[in-house]
């Protein structure tokens, strides 16, 4: 949706007009990048000349501004709220996703202007800074919160957490569509039920986690350019010297595999020996 106004200092009266035109140029912005669009592309855009647009707007800065202000006055409330709530880190984990979709959904081009050109921008207009500022001290607390009280994973550290899921929550500004099968909120739980199951609290290095992987390595199939160790001992059953010569010299060998290969080229050789050592079988007859 489109921003509201909310910054009376930096427009020149107030009209339907130039409702529209602030609708046309967060969308210019939100596609080209504020530094590569320029006041010719918002003038064109709307369909009026450029002396037309200055009638309305001081600046491009001004636009820009007027357009950001009450997406960032919206997550300061969001926060507020959240803040003031004495819920579970659980609750104010799961609001702060939800929520936080929700308002960039509303004001889905100020949320794509900020994450491509909110370096450049974050100078300019310091509450920028100050509102993301104060959302990610609120999702590292409610994260902290659960691993200090152990309903969160106690392996996970909290700052990296909350960068993943911002990364992940503001791109989907770019490629969510209202018009799309699915809505927001819909969106918003399955990223929430992916974030819940990452953060389930319990030992990510358990000794069932170690044995279902290693598990799980035996009965992969071998990489390109490498033998697997149980292939190595499944070919060696068969008299598969060949194997046992390829396993030696490949070059993606892991450890598991030389010990199999080494293994079966001892068991290999006892057998020859066997062979060459054994009296002749009856029907049979020994050279010489």
């Amino acid at each position: 949706m489109t921003a509201e106004p909310s910054a009376p200092n930096a427009e020149k009266g107030s009209s339907a007009r130039r409702e529209e035109l602030l609708r046309v140029a967060a969308r210019i912005f939100a596609d080209r990048g504020y530094a590569s669009t320029t006041t010719r592309d918002l003038a064109e855009g709307a369909k009026i000349t450029s002396g037309s647009l200055y009638h309305h707007f001081d600046s491009k800065e001004a636009m820009v501004d007027i357009i950001l202000r009450p997406y960032f006055a919206g997550l300061d409330a969001l926060v507020d709220e959240i803040n003031a709530d004495d819920g579970s880190p659980l609750d104010k984990v799961t609001r702060l996703l939800r929520e936080t979709l929700r308002h960039s959904a509303d004001y889905r081009d100020a949320a794509r202007i900020y994450i491509h050109d909110g370096v450049a921008l974050s100078p300019m207009f310091p509450y920028i800074a100050d509102a993301m500022d104060r959302l990610a001290n609120t999702w590292i607390g409610a994260l902290q919160d659960g691993i200090d009280d152990g309903s969160f994973n106690g392996s996970l550290d909290a700052a990296v957490v909350f960068r993943t899921m911002i990364g992940a929550m503001s791109y989907t500004t770019e490629w969510y569509s209202a018009d799309g099968e699915m809505t927001m909120e819909q969106i918003g739980d399955i990223q929430m039920r992916l974030l819940l199951d990452g953060l389930k609290a319990g030992s990510p290095r358990s000794e069932a986690s170690r044995s279902s992987k290693a598990s799980r390595a035996e009965s992969a199939p071998p990489e390109t350019g490498s033998v697997h160790a149980a292939e190595v001992g499944r070919v060696d059953q068969n008299g598969g010297i060949s194997v046992v010569i390829a396993a030696a010299t490949s070059t993606a060998l892991n450890a598991a595999a030389v010990d199999a290969a080494v293994q079966a080229l001892r068991v290999f050789v006892e057998r020859q020996d066997d062979v060459t050592d054994a009296p002749p079988e009856a029907g049979t007859m020994k050279d010489g």
